[in-house]
């Protein structure tokens, strides 16, 4: 078991965020890139699923016929200038569960050199650099895929033998 939990540990350490979760607020994480959650990323190819949540532009359901809710998350690779959102494309929609449900699922960055990669909310509503009344937060996580094979925790638990 002890060995389990280091190959954890270090497997952790060494893949950028393996398995980490992270939460992107709407009032401190918008309207734009200096406002994101940022990670330091090595090259590789990285999923990252859409655990749950949605945010709202706007403090009141009552504007925009009640299509307040949105699932649409911005993304900017420094070192290549690359940038796309997660979730679904600037769509409004009637409920947070509706917004969640439009955008779950796993998602696919590629990055070719090391980099900082910053997620965050554009504000899409009058004004635009005011975030202060929006409302809600999305969960993501790195996902990266293992191989768990016996050869391989043969290989694993032989380095420590």
């Amino acid at each position: 078991m002890r060995i389990l939990a280091l190959v954890l540990l270090i497997l952790s350490a060494a893949v950028p965020g393996f398995a980490q979760t992270f939460t992107i607020s709407a009032v401190s994480n918008c309207p734009d890139l200096p406002d994101g959650v940022t990670f330091a990323l090595g090259p590789g190819t990285y999923q990252i699923e859409y655990v749950s949540g949605a945010w709202s532009p706007v403090a009141d359901d009552a504007l925009y016929d009640r299509h307040t809710w949105s699932s649409h998350v911005r993304i900017y690779v420094y070192a290549t200038g690359q940038s796309g959102y997660l979730g679904t494309p600037y769509s409004l929609y009637q409920s947070p569960q509706l917004a969640e449900a439009a955008a779950k699922g796993i998602y696919i960055l590629i990055i070719p050199t090391n980099t900082i990669v910053s997620f965050w909310f554009p504000e899409i509503v009058n004004n635009f650099n005011d975030c202060g009344d929006n409302r809600g937060s999305v969960t993501l996580r790195f996902v990266q895929p293992l191989a768990l094979e016996p050869a391989t925790w043969g290989a694993v638990k032989a380095l420590y033998r």
